[in-house]
């Protein structure tokens, strides 16, 4: 009832801002505050008061209520004149400005609402906030009215109803329901796209009185989202049925042609200038649709001269309206620049015996000739250690803030922070050489590892870390003040008497020294007490000298030691680091992929989006694959890299990797002094555990689905909730309107594939859990498995099986048991090609001729008897 009654007044509420005069707005002002008003707990009282009372009092609410009333704020604070927002109000723009950020940082975040700005600057912010999100799905009133154009814009509409943000802002006013009806108006679309005359009526029918029913939902949910952006829709899809209705002929109609435009239609080039080497030369095509095209043919043309043998004629048979590949196999017999075939594509339509067919031209060009593959075979050109030099690619624009930092006249400190492996270490060094570059002989810098002076004891490695600065700043001195013996008591203080000696005897050298795994240095060293204080003022004192400025890095514990010793810190800049954003360093990221090999491999953009999808940007993922195509490439004699190669190559990766590609997951972000670390890990290992079960049973990632798939007992469903936050937290995770996603793909596909296992060896107290996980892990067949059966098999009617073909029909089976028994029949498959079947039935033909006498047929219904076609399952239909 209360829902109900909230849904009443908003509709209340948005129809007086429809209705109301130019200027008059008193009736959506009372609307407005009852439907505030209803939603506040009793003890509240403000609807006599001012709106700056009421977002005073947002404090007070619980944490859902008050994101729900300042939503309906920044939707109210869209309309102009409807909230007292004039400067002689300014305290209001101050405090909507102060609860955004505190309430909604997410928003945020996304919007560039920064506390550190002046109220001016983020004020404009948050009032085009509400218009700046609905504009997410402006694009949605240009959907042409049709079924097929409705289709064709589906990705783009669930990806803007599943966008983090528009979940976060719209979820108060339905946004989850117009996903689930969207979702299922897809579905009523795809069986009328797609099935045949008997079965078009009733999915029409179905959905024509899915779309009352969402019309209806639309009058009793009336808001500026259901009214404005959804009902616009459903009258489209009305308009788009009319259409499939009074031209269901045209549903059969289908064209078919190259997806690619012009005569390169080939998928990549091909190692034309390999004698002898068959190849399998894929054409990507599409069927227009929207029906399905039948008997489909391919009949192939090329010059007789032309030095390469193909198999002219490829049945394909059916082909539903999409995407699909032709594969043709060819024979190298001399080398070739390029060559030119055209082919003849012939289909019919449904219902119909005439055949439609189109002629296209096709022309392929070589790989690179001059490339040494024996050579290659020992080179690594993308490895995951720490770059160097030359080695270093992206980050130019983080890398350019930082230098700039060191070239001003009084140097500033930095320090950067960042998850493992997501390049702190080969930054840090650019920065250096980017100095050394542009400094020349002025600026001596000094790179300290913290394994390098770690030492049992804190105050022992206080004096390691101070002899080997202390060495490194003398090596500019006077050799007689050189030889000078420095001692240190537990302090770095004597580095400060060596500065000062610096500045007089050089004073234009300048000295940077990098501390690098700075937070893995001893608790004692950074939490309060005498030894942890007098270091960090130590380091605070040095950092202020002219000639001396020092960049630490560090990972996931950084946030405890600036917790701990902010203040000492609060001179130096902050500089994070995160994965490759593909708005702003989208060449960067090219140049992290296309560079290290850019003489040998020649990337397509579509392998480089698709890379990035899986990886989202994560430089030691990318590299890591690139690794493995790189090698795949130069074992296959192969320098175009594709689509194909990439997903190829994740899936044999995956199976392959260890825990210790992964394990700054669930290990790093815990306090060294917290007692139990080892317990944290476990429970974190058993969350992962219980999101893999989640995705191999494919459930949405729920906390409830979630908690059910824990079959620990070490830790409690109740825990699980606090350990997704933090992994959410940590950007390991993302969090939607409820539902739980891995922000890198790539980790997702490893925890599904083979994390189960992995992450238990380490948790004694779950002996039975771990031997049946092994035992289902021996059981789920993996993707390298499936892989390596696909790749023995040749084109089927011209066209490849792919290993998702192959997963999506194990996927008929949930039981991973029957899976593994289906796999074996896969596996013990072959496919013949036509050349192989034409072969086989002439040597029947030869072997058995003598056998029988010539046969003269008497009549014209006359059939023989001497000869029977037989199948698997008995005598055939006919023969």
């Amino acid at each position: 009832m209360e829902y109900r009654r909230s849904n009443e007044l908003v509709s209340i509420f948005e129809k007086s801002l429809e209705n109301s005069s130019e200027g008059i707005l008193s009736d959506s002002i009372e609307a407005l505050k009852d439907l505030i008003g209803d939603i506040l707990p009793n003890h509240i009282e403000w609807k006599s008061n001012s709106f700056e009372k009421l977002l005073n009092s947002l404090g007070d609410c619980e944490h859902a209520l008050r994101r729900k009333i300042l939503i309906i704020l920044l939707r109210s604070l869209s309309v102009d004149g409807l909230l007292p927002t004039t400067r002689i109000e300014s305290r209001i723009e101050v405090l909507f400005v102060s609860a955004v950020d505190k309430y909604l940082p997410d928003l945020c975040k996304k919007f560039k609402i920064d506390s550190k700005k002046q109220t001016y600057e983020n004020y404009p912010l948050v009032k085009s906030l509400h218009g700046d999100v609905v504009s997410e799905f402006k694009f949605w009133a240009a959907i042409p009215d049709t079924l097929e154009g409705v289709i064709s814009n589906r990705e783009e509409i669930l990806k803007s109803l599943n966008n983090r943000t528009s979940k976060t802002y719209l979820d108060f006013y339905g946004i989850s329901n117009i996903t689930t009806a969207m979702n299922k108006i897809f579905h009523y679309i795809d069986i009328i796209v797609d099935e045949t005359s008997d079965e078009f009526v009733d999915p029409i029918n179905d959905l024509r009185k899915f779309l009352d029913s969402q019309e209806a939902y639309v009058d009793e949910n009336y808001n500026f989202l259901t009214n404005g952006v959804y009902r616009p829709v459903i009258l489209l899809i009305r308009r788009a049925l009319e259409r499939a209705e009074s031209g269901a002929g045209e549903k059969f109609s289908c064209s078919i042609e190259p997806l690619r435009a012009g005569k390169y239609c080939a998928a990549k080039r091909y190692p034309l200038h390999d004698v002898d080497r068959e190849i399998d030369v894929r054409v990507p095509m599409i069927n227009r649709g929207p029906g399905i095209a039948y008997d489909v043919r391919i009949e192939i043309s090329i010059d007789e001269d032309m030095p390469i043998y193909l198999s002219t004629t490829h049945a394909l048979g059916k082909v539903r309206p999409g995407s699909f590949e032709v594969v043709i196999p060819i024979l190298v017999l001399s080398p070739v620049d390029n060559f030119t075939f055209h082919f003849v594509v012939s289909w019919r339509r449904q219902g119909s015996s005439d055949f439609d067919d189109e002629v296209f031209e096709c022309t392929l060009q070589a790989q690179k000739s001059d490339v040494d593959w024996d050579d290659l075979g020992y080179k690594e050109p993308y490895s995951t250690e720490v770059a160097e030099g030359e080695e270093f690619v992206g980050r130019k624009r983080k890398l350019g803030e930082i230098v700039k930092l060191f070239l001003k006249q009084r140097m500033q400190s930095c320090y950067i922070s960042g998850q493992k492996r997501i390049g702190k270490t080969s930054l840090a060094l650019a920065v250096v050489d980017s100095l050394q570059l542009q400094g020349g002989d002025k600026f001596k810098c000094h790179y300290i590892e913290w394994g390098e002076v770690a030492a049992p004891g804190s105050e022992e490695s206080v004096n390691l870390l101070g002899r080997n600065i202390g060495n490194f700043l003398k090596e500019s001195l006077p050799g007689d003040l050189a030889r000078d013996e420095i001692v240190f008591n537990g302090s770095l203080s004597p580095l400060n008497e060596l500065a000062t000696k610096l500045l007089k005897y050089s004073p234009d050298e300048k000295y940077l020294v990098v501390l690098d795994e700075f937070d893995e240095i001893h608790s004692e060293m950074y939490r309060y007490g005498p030894l942890a204080e007098s270091f960090f003022a130590n380091i605070r004192t040095l950092s202020s000298k002219r000639n001396l400025a020092f960049i630490l890095v560090g990972g996931e514990n950084m946030p405890f030691i600036i917790n701990a010793q902010g203040d000492q810190l609060n001179k130096f800049v902050y500089e994070s680091i995160d994965y490759f954003s593909k708005e702003t360093e989208q060449e960067d990221y090219r140049d992290l992929v296309v560079s290290p090999a850019s003489d040998i491999l020649s990337w397509s953009d579509a392998a480089i989006n698709e890379l990035f999808f899986f990886t989202n940007g994560h430089p030691y993922y990318t590299k890591l694959v690139c690794s493995e195509i790189f090698s795949e490439a130069v074992s296959e004699r192969d320098s175009e890299i594709s689509e194909r190669e990439v997903l190829l190559s994740i899936d044999r990766l995956v199976d392959r990797l260890d825990t210790n590609s992964f394990a700054h997951h669930w290990k790093d972000g815990i306090q060294k002094a917290e007692i139990d670390a080892e317990a944290v890990v476990i429970k974190r290992c058993r969350t992962l555990v219980a999101i893999a079960r989640c995705l191999r049973e494919r459930q949405a990632l729920s906390l409830e689905n979630i908690q059910n798939s824990n079959n620990s007992s070490l830790i409690g469903g109740h825990e699980i909730k606090a350990y997704l936050d933090e992994f959410v937290r940590r950007n390991i995770l993302f969090e939607a309107a409820g539902i739980y996603g891995f922000v890198v793909p790539f980790f997702e596909k490893w925890i599904c594939n083979v994390g189960v296992v992995k992450l238990m060896v380490d948790a004694l107290g779950d002996a039975v859990e771990s031997e049946a996980a092994k035992r289902e892990q021996g059981l789920l067949v993996s993707s390298s498995e499936i892989d390596s059966v696909v790749a023995r098999w040749r084109p089927y009617r011209g066209m490849s099986i792919t290993s998702e073909n192959v997963k999506m029909w194990l996927r008929q089976l949930d039981d991973i048991e029957e899976q593994r028994l289906l796999f074996k029949l896969i596996k013990n498959i072959r496919f013949l090609t036509e050349i192989e079947i034409r072969q086989k039935l002439k040597d029947i033909h030869e072997r058995f001729k003598s056998y029988f006498k010539p046969y003269v047929q008497k009549a014209r219904n006359e059939k023989r008897s001497d000869i029977v076609v037989v199948y698997v399952d008995g005598e055939a239909k006919s023969g």
